[in-house]
């Protein structure tokens, strides 16, 4: 439609379905993610046309054929390359599995090949002196990539995050900014000595310090790795999504896992941290679901948000009591979990932290602890006692909801605490058996709920 002057944000995203498109005349604007996850084959810029937004044709998996009009004046596909050039910029600004591109290309734009499952191979001439941000992310059948001497900058360490089949990496040893020392398979960024890129067959030179951020995510070859001594990070999602990582060595000199590190390593089966580590972040270890043992450090000050939550697989929860912060939902939907000891040194146990485990049977809330968060330990059906300390004022809405099996309940507060809405909501009263101190009886029977 000659009418239509704009093809907004998302406006085809995800109509699979959709195999072709003639974008019209009056169209100037094509805005970010308009055809994510199309069937298109191939796509027409017309001459009008002066502004397209990253990721515009990502994921578009079929498509094989890009040609801009010559009389465009701010973008070309120069010598057939089956790309989008931003002219100024000598950007490549969205490619193909057939794209070849072009020498004097200066940077590959932001997501510029995102999600295109169907790219094999690429190569990328020396003119080319910045990778940005996601670039290639998500390229699944992508399986090696050499990196040039003239990149100066690459973008982040999402560039080539998730490109699970990805297996040789090398560097051209004259680049002053990236090296693939050793042979090591990977990329790294030389002044700080950090991976940003690595594969199943890494080898990690001694001389690393830091494993970026993605740096081995979604990297489905990967069944077991080692990371040497002289590690002292690793990055937020570093190994996030390796499916077939069973096993993992992690040396003393870790001090800090990034947040989603492990998320969802499904057939990783048991963790020791270096006791070096002082906290567990936000879903660490989330969506584990084989993971059956952890190894606490003895001086772990704080555990994030779901850290451990869905690892269906670990049956004893031990926390050390220098332990000061869980978060919410730290540990929910850990269905086997049968016992846990809590730190005596948290003032409070957070919203969801052990809701639906299934099998946990004791509970006992130490002294420190003044509130329990809605739904703490909500639908653990297999609870019988419940041991509550002597600081307990407030137990929050669906703290206990559903826990059936509950008969017996040893409150140490000497006055009751204040509960919430459905806090023991199905709790046969009749059934569960509650002691209090000496003296408080008749306050409890007075105080709602108990």
């Amino acid at each position: 439609n000659e009418g239509v002057t704009s093809i907004t944000f998302q406006a085809f995203a995800n109509c699979t379905n959709l195999t072709s498109v003639d974008i019209g005349n009056g169209v100037n604007w094509i805005d970010y993610q308009a055809f994510y996850n199309t069937g298109i084959d191939s796509v027409y810029i017309p001459k009008n046309v002066w502004h397209i937004m990253n990721c515009a044709f990502g994921s578009c998996n079929n498509l094989v054929s890009i040609v801009v009009d010559e009389d465009n004046n701010n973008y070309d596909s120069r010598n057939g390359c089956n790309a989008i050039i931003w002219k100024h910029y000598n950007r490549l600004l969205a490619g193909c599995r057939s794209t070849i591109i072009p020498d004097g290309i200066v940077s590959i734009g932001v997501d510029a090949f995102h999600g295109h499952d169907n790219l094999l191979s690429i190569n990328i001439p020396e003119s080319v002196q910045r990778i940005e941000h996601r670039a290639f992310w998500d390229c699944d059948k992508l399986k090696s990539i050499t990196i040039p001497k003239s990149v100066e900058f690459i973008e982040g360490q999402q560039v080539f995050g998730y490109c699970r089949n990805l297996a040789t990496i090398s560097v051209d040893a004259a680049n002053p900014y990236f090296d693939s020392r050793n042979s090591c398979n990977a990329i790294i960024e030389t002044s700080t000595n950090t991976i940003i890129r690595g594969t199943a067959q890494t080898v990690i030179p001694e001389d690393v310090k830091v494993i970026g951020d993605f740096a081995f995510s979604g990297c489905l070859p990967m069944k077991s790795f080692n990371i040497p001594e002289g590690v002292t990070s690793i990055g937020s999602y570093a190994f996030c999504q390796c499916n077939n990582l069973a096993s993992i060595s992690l040396p003393k000199s870790v001090e800090s896992i990034g947040e989603y590190a492990f998320y969802n390593c499904y057939n990783l089966t048991s963790v020791e941290l270096p006791q070096s580590v002082a906290e567990i972040k936000d879903y660490t270890f989330a969506y584990c679901s084989k993971l059956a043992s952890v190894s606490f450090p003895d001086e772990l000050k704080a555990i994030g948000v779901a850290a451990f939550a869905e690892c269906s697989s670990i049956k004893t929860v031990a926390m050390p009591n220098s332990v000061e912060r869980v978060g919410m939902s730290a540990f929910m939907y850990c269905r086997n979990l049968e016992s846990v000891l809590i730190s005596e040194n948290i003032d409070s146990i957070n919203h969801s932290t052990f809701i639906v485990c299934d099998n946990l049977k004791n509970v006992v809330i130490p002294n420190n602890v003044t509130y329990i968060g809605q739904a703490a330990f909500g639908l653990c059906l297999s609870m019988e006692t419940l041991v509550i300390g002597k600081s307990v004022e407030t137990i929050g809405g669906n703290a206990f909801n559903q826990c059936l099996a509950l008969s017996r309940i040893d409150s140490y507060a000497t006055t009751p605490p204040l509960v919430g809405n459905r806090a023991f909501y199905k709790v046969n009263a009749t059934a569960c058996r509650l002691n209090v101190p000496i003296g408080s009886k008749a306050a409890y029977q007075a105080a709602d709920v108990w």
